[in-house]
């Protein structure tokens, strides 16, 4: 049954999505620390305008990245040895984790050209804190002079821009992941308690 519903909402939310793009009326660049910005941007029909696309940077790395863009947007990618079965690298003295990518040599040449698109002008930041986020991290994120939202399914009344993800009703959704469609109607998980996401990008 849950596979059914999931199915009719992945329908419906092409039809969501289209509703969306007539409402969308500004075209930042979007940076994110998990695939939310990619699916956000794949949803809208937008280009890709940052390089932070089909990775994953741990929470405690993306506030130094964030904190310090133009350090760390001009730094050289170093592949490193990891258990995954997909490149990882460190930047600096952050790592990255290239997860859709096959070759290290893909994941920077997709770096650098979706680097070179950012609107320094136009720009939103988005934090998911599945993989722990420290409490000094999160009052840094909340300080950042962007536009910006962090999810986490702990509540977090003391930062502003926090949303209570992962909840629908009061209940907790279970083990989904933050971009998944979880409702007959093809809302994603991230847009279930109070983010417009248009109205986040307008």
């Amino acid at each position: 049954m849950r596979n059914y519903k999931l199915a009719i909402g992945a329908r419906l939310r092409k039809f969501r999505n289209k509703k969306m793009r007539k409402k969308l009326k500004n075209k930042p660049s979007i940076i994110s620390n998990h695939c939310i910005g990619g699916i956000i941007s794949h949803d809208l029909g937008l280009q890709f305008l940052s390089p932070t696309v089909n990775l994953k940077i741990l929470p405690d790395d993306f506030i130094k990245f964030i904190e310090n863009l133009d350090k760390y947007l001009n730094a050289e990618f170093i592949e490193i040895e990891s258990e995954f079965n997909y490149p990882v690298a460190k930047l600096d003295d952050i790592t990255v984790y290239f997860v859709h990518y096959k070759t290290f040599e893909q994941a920077v040449q997709k770096w650098n050209e979706r680097k070179a698109r950012i609107n320094f002008n136009n720009i939103r930041v988005i934090m998911t804190a599945r993989d722990g986020a420290s409490d000094d991290t999160l009052k840094r994120f909340d300080a950042l002079p962007y536009k910006k939202v962090v999810f986490d399914d702990v509540a977090h009344p003391e930062i502003k821009c926090a949303i209570h993800s992962h909840r629908r009703g009061g209940k907790p959704l279970g083990n989904v992941y933050i971009s998944d469609i979880v409702t007959l109607t093809g809302k994603r998980a991230f847009e279930l308690n109070g983010f417009n996401t248009i109205d986040f990008l307008n």
